[in-house]
């Protein structure tokens, strides 16, 4: 397996990715590609290499890229739009079937956490992906706020966001909607785990080390 550092444009902003390639590819064959998108507050160089890296040793081209704004890559910093990152995904499938070691009819869409959600959101509405892997991302932000928040803290929530929609329609401009507040005392965490999973990137996301990149 080898990576090459390559960049692509979304929107006029330029990406900044890692290219897996597989080494035993013969000269001129093409393979299956697979994108891989990162979380709320991830980057390229955290949880993904371990994945890309799978996909190329098992024969596929693996891309991994900072979202805009995100990492190396150009764009607003602190702009987060999920329309805007399934964009970007949408155009790292055009940047991968513009390669010649990639087949552009067998495209897949690999996302984890928040890019999960981008990733089924982008193959929605573009027929060039033709398979997503969805990793434990959120599907209903309702839903899952009700398993962590109290009744009372959804509604405010909820009242929040309805009277920031109802300020932007009347004077153009929003409103900051606070955060509820997170259980001070929470249960405390007793016993040990029943096994051990390597490899999925535990470590590098909460010890990113010295990494140069911007967040």
């Amino acid at each position: 397996m080898k990576r090459e550092d390559v960049a692509f444009y979304s929107e006029g902003c330029r990406l900044s990715a890692h290219l897996y390639l597989p080494d035993d590819r013969k000269e001129g064959e093409q393979r299956p590609a697979v994108v891989l998108a990162h979380g709320f507050t991830g980057v390229k160089e955290q949880i993904l290499p371990a994945y890309a890296e799978r996909f190329a040793d098992q024969g596929w081209v693996a891309l991994t890229f900072d979202y805009r704004g995100f990492g190396t890559s150009e764009g607003q910093r602190g702009r987060l739009l999920a329309l805007e990152q399934a964009e970007d995904i949408r155009n790292a499938v055009t940047y991968v079937r513009s390669r010649s070691e990639v087949d552009p009819q067998r495209i897949g869409l690999w996302g984890t956490s928040y890019g999960c959600g981008l990733v089924v959101y982008a193959a929605a509405f573009d027929q060039r992906v033709k398979a997503v892997v969805a990793q434990i991302g959120i599907a209903d932000g309702l839903t899952s706020a009700t398993r962590t928040l109290n009744p009372q803290q959804v509604e405010a929530l909820k009242g929040g966001i309805e009277q920031d929609r109802r300020q932007r329609v009347l004077t153009g401009r929003g409103m900051y909607v606070h955060a509820p507040p997170q259980d001070p005392d929470p249960p405390p965490v007793r016993g040990s785990a029943s096994r051990v999973q390597p490899d999925i990137g535990g470590g590098p996301y909460c010890a990113p080390g010295p990494a140069d990149h911007r967040r």
